[in-house]
């Protein structure tokens, strides 16, 4: 039987598939992971991305789509401020276990052998692994070569970066989920005179949110300045 392991993790409430921005180039691995979802026959994928482009969101959105199924999201570094052999016992009796941010356990050998032990457990009783990095499994720099080999058995699929038309749309996407009317004026205004990582502008975009309903405004190009002191 699994016991909760002692950690708080709380999974961000619009991390789903419908908020999440799929751009062209990433319409394969958000469908290819939707279909592991919903096949529990399919025991292990890996999917990987650089920074922003929606690795963890992706992966918390599993975990809200099979809310109904024993499904546990853990990022590492929550889990690796603990002893290495407490953490992975029992959690074969899940359906499916989802591991962020592996690089972190990357050259760390008592951690990459529990997690080697922990695949063939979770394989061996039919269950399912999700794992999330920003390196492909070739790129990992994993010492134990049982290990590396495993991660490069299943699925795997990598996010690409979002271009700078894909960062328009991914405002205006979630202007739109937001309630907010984003014209394409105001969003290039905001692309050429902000930070363009794509955290950093939604987070901008949040902000803008909070003053509009404040002050029940629409986003113009001079009440963005005021707002973000540009």
């Amino acid at each position: 039987m699994y016991k909760q392991l002692p950690l708080s993790i709380t999974l961000q409430v619009d991390a789903t598939f419908d908020n999440y921005f799929t751009s062209d180039g990433n319409v394969l691995p958000v469908e290819a992971l939707q279909y592991f979802c919903q096949h529990p026959q399919e025991p292990f994928f890996y999917l990987s991305g650089p920074s922003g482009s929606g690795v963890t969101h992706l992966l918390q959105a599993v975990q809200h789509q099979l809310s109904q199924f024993n499904v546990q999201y853990w990022p590492l570094k929550e889990l690796m401020t603990h002893p290495a052999e407490d953490m992975f016992l029992e959690l074969d009796s899940l359906d499916m276990v989802i591991l962020d941010d592996l690089e972190l356990m990357a050259g760390k050998t008592e951690w990459e052998l529990v997690l080697f032990h922990l695949y063939n457990r979770l394989r061996d009783s039919g269950k399912q692994l999700l794992i999330g990095a920003h390196f492909t499994p070739k790129e990992l720099e994993v010492n134990l070569s049982d290990l590396k080999s495993r991660l490069q058995w299943g699925i795997s699929y990598r996010l690409q970066s979002l271009n700078d038309n894909d960062k328009k749309r991914a405002l205006i996407f979630r202007a739109d989920a937001l309630g907010l009317r984003l014209n394409d004026d105001v969003t290039q205004f905001i692309l050429n005179h902000c930070c363009r990582d794509i955290r950093q502008l939604m987070f901008l975009l949040d902000i803008m949110d909070k003053a509009s309903l404040a002050e029940k405004r629409q986003l113009t190009i001079p009440f963005v300045k005021r707002v973000l002191g540009l």
